[in-house]
């Protein structure tokens, strides 16, 4: 099975469209979260999973 996250650039850390921190853009830290929950989850039905960062 292969799971691919994706996110919308702009949304997350943005208020009225404008960043609200000097970072910039949230989504790598929210994609990573909804990963790590999935990882969590995964074990807990004792499956493995492996993060693959660039094809």
């Amino acid at each position: 099975m292969v799971i691919v996250a994706c996110a919308r650039l702009g949304i997350s850390g943005f208020k009225d469209g404008k960043p609200v921190t000097d970072k910039g853009d949230f989504y790598m830290f929210d994609v990573a979260l909804a990963l790590q929950n999935l990882t969590l989850a995964a074990h807990s039905l004792g499956l493995g999973t492996v993060h693959v960062g660039r094809f």
